[in-house]
């Protein structure tokens, strides 16, 4: 972890001990702060993860608390200065606090921020961030957060209307734009890449200072994570006195009471606008009734007769709550100062020797709890749809084609060679996220019909096909993309091509969908069938796999395979001397392909593909069925969890037993937004959105993800 750059290696200008019972220890001034040696083994390697967001959670929830609302932006930062974070290799995305071990609690606390202030003004914030502070900023939002441009929001006050509260970490300043730049903990489906051009975990947005002002709930400045003063938790209970100085003029007093290395309470005061200026006054739930809020009270009282200052008390919005209000009136009765409201955005109420008594807020509403969009809504530039869509399917198969008095169809049985052409197919306007269509009977009540349906098939030459693969860059532009579905056992035609329109349109494909339809019959008990017949349209899969190759361009493609059909695409990425497209991204789905095969055919997919997932599932009940036909292991069902270099192991849990627990590839939602991910952004398993990390018996890691929840 290196020191904060621009700027001295920060120091306690004073320091001072105070064990209870005893004296005050001697003085110490200019202390430099020091990150505890335990920190330095995993430093290179932290992320945030929402360790510190549950534990927020759980403090204004309870234990059973819902997965949608958000945290206020101060409950956050004092659950991080008591239990710190691990980081998100030691604590996944969705994981519950019931799964940590003492393990993680270990190196949550090596990571504790050892103070925080608010920030009190947007002159304060511009002040931190181009000192490069660890800043969490609150504001309301509306939708103009959906789907920005390159994440560029503007503020518009004219029928604006709030839908939630949400919290990002300002990192950059643009002065010549007036725009503060952040990550956004929403994916890289959002935003853009942010002032520089790195490469980042989250999508990248920015804001003016207009609509800080405007908008703010309230914005806290931290130290960073494992930088702390020196202590000695050998003491037990003591409590501790200390400065820490930003700049010549502006620095946090510091007011604590520790036991060993646990924090019980704590109080920040800044100098500010001719007061002793109470930031944050808290203690932590396990130590109050102790008579340690009074301790504090008296220190920083003395600290007021010390610097001349009169106190003033500041109240967060965390705090506006009626459960709160018999605390926050004691907190004030301590002081011998009164509450009234607010005149800025920044907080919720001020409390110092004046004697206004007022019961109305300085605003006309309470800001909307912090709130978590779960999805991105539609774009604001797209036109609101009410009549049906058409999605194109460039498909290749090996099926035997049949004459119908409306065009064309395959069967299920060998057409012993290839045939190309583009289906039409229709989505709805009522359609859902990862539904092909409900059952009639869930249709009926609401009067609606959300099947997607394929309109008509159009036969083409090799030569129309071609130039129709070929060219999309001219419409699409450098960030062109084109996905390849490839379906499994049990599949039709109509509905290879239905699945297949189906997760184009939801991963808004911005190239060509191709699909590649081999003779399964399309019947359960008919997987012998299916079995004979996949290995005989090898031959045709690897010709429509080099007419691709030819007349993309370099493009990338990213490739879906799902059941039987992971038998095509295996041995052809085992022939060396074939022709491949760009692979932007390999998506191995519920794999009927037998272990060692898989594995042995597949040694190593780097350098292959960008990047590659296999996909395994618990309750995958044909695999299972295959496994005992077959009387070996298939690579889609686990434990074991399969493994190859180069490619990233995803365990799937939580699945719908209703399809027997194999068709989730396009169905789950959770399942779909991680492939949005890999296929726009080729991202990394750690740095997804809905995977957690997991290890194998021998240290190795693979990765979890839930589609219970969508």
């Amino acid at each position: 972890m290196k020191k904060q750059t621009g700027r001295d290696w920060p120091i306690a200008s004073y320091l001072r001990v105070i064990p209870f019972g005893h004296q005050a220890l001697q003085q110490r001034r200019n202390v430099p702060l020091e990150f505890d040696p335990g920190v330095l083994p995993y430093a290179n390697n932290w992320h945030f993860s929402p360790f510190s967001w549950r534990h927020a959670k759980t403090y204004e929830q309870g234990p059973d608390h819902d997965t949608v609302t958000g945290c206020w932006g101060a409950n956050y930062r004092r659950m991080s200065r008591i239990f710190g974070d691990p980081g998100l290799n030691h604590f996944g995305r969705v994981e519950g606090l019931e799964s940590a071990t003492e393990e993680t609690f270990r190196l949550g606390r090596l990571f504790r921020p050892s103070l925080y202030y608010r920030n009190a003004s947007l002159v304060e914030i511009r002040n931190a961030v181009l000192r490069g502070e660890d800043i969490r900023l609150g504001l309301e939002v509306g939708s103009e957060w959906y789907d920005p441009p390159q994440g560029r929001i503007e503020f518009n006050s004219v029928g604006w209307e709030p839908l939630g509260s949400h919290a990002v970490p300002l990192g950059e300043y643009d002065p010549k734009e007036d725009r503060y730049y952040f990550e956004n903990s929403w994916g890289y489906q959002w935003g853009g890449k942010g002032l520089s051009e790195d490469s980042r975990p989250y999508g990248c947005g920015s804001i003016p200072g207009i609509l800080i002002q405007q908008r703010v709930v309230e914005s806290w400045t931290g130290m960073p994570v494992g930088l702390d003063i020196p202590s000695r938790p050998d003491l037990g209970f003591r409590e501790l006195h200390w400065k820490w100085i930003q700049e010549a003029d502006f620095g946090v007093h510091v007011r604590e009471i520790r036991e060993g290395e646990n924090r019980c309470g704590w109080a920040f005061c800044i100098a500010r606008d001719g007061y002793l200026t109470v930031d944050e006054f808290f203690v932590a739930p396990e130590y109050r009734a102790r008579g340690f809020a009074r301790l504090l009270c008296k220190a920083v009282q003395d600290l007021a007769e010390v610097v001349k200052k009169p106190i003033r008390l500041l109240l967060s919005f965390a705090e506006s709550g009626a459960e709160s209000k018999e605390m926050r009136d004691a907190v004030a009765r301590m002081f011998g100062v009164t509450w009234r409201p607010s005149k800025t955005r920044f907080c919720y109420m001020v409390a110092d020797s004046r004697a206004e008594v007022s019961i109305l807020p300085a605003w006309d509403r309470i800001p909307c709890s912090p709130a978590t969009i779960l999805e991105r809504l539609r774009p604001l530039s797209e036109t609101p749809i009410y009549d049906k869509r058409i999605f194109s399917v460039h498909f290749g198969t090996d099926r035997q084609k049949r004459a119908r008095p409306n065009g064309v169809a395959f069967a299920d049985t060998r057409g012993r060679r290839l045939h190309l052409g583009t289906a039409s197919v229709s989505v709805p306007s009522t359609h859902r996220f990862g539904s092909i269509g409900r059952w009639h009977s869930r249709r009926w009540p609401k009067g609606n019909d959300d099947h997607l349906r394929v309109l008509n098939i159009t036969p083409k030459s090799s030569d129309d096909f071609a130039r129709d693969a070929g060219g999309m860059r001219l419409q699409i532009g450098d960030d062109c993309r084109h996905l390849l579905f490839i379906h499994g056992y049990n599949v039709s035609f109509e509905e290879a091509t239905i699945r297949c329109a189906q997760l184009g349109f939801d991963l808004k494909v911005s190239g060509h969908t191709f699909l590649y339809s081999w003779p399964s019959a399309g019947r359960m008990l008919r997987y012998r069938h299916d079995e004979a017949t996949v290995e005989a349209a090898f031959p045709y899969f690897c010709d429509y796999m080099e007419l691709i190759a030819s007349q993309l361009d370099g493009e990338g493609l990213s490739v879906i395979t799902h059941s039987m059909g992971n038998r095509l695409i295996v041995r052809w990425l085992e022939q060396q001397r074939v022709v491949r497209p760009n692979l932007q991204s390999l998506a191995f789905c519920a794999a009927d392909v037998d272990t060692d095969t898989f594995s042995n055919g597949l040694k190593s997919l780097s350098g292959i593909a960008g990047q590659a997932t296999i996909y395994v599932a618990v309750g995958d009940i044909p695999l299972f069925m295959s496994k005992f036909v077959h009387g070996y292991n298939r690579a889609g069902i686990a434990p074991p969890f399969i493994q190859v270099a180069g490619a990233e192991t995803v365990a799937v849990k939580g699945l719908n037993l209703f399809d027997l627990g194999h068709t989730y590839f396009g169905s789950a939602a959770a399942l779909l937004h991680d492939q949005y991910e890999c296929f726009h952004y080729g991202v990394a398993a750690r740095f997804r959105q809905r995977l957690s990390p997991m290890q194998r018996e021998d240290g190795t890691e693979y990765w979890s993800l839930d589609v219970s929840s969508g």
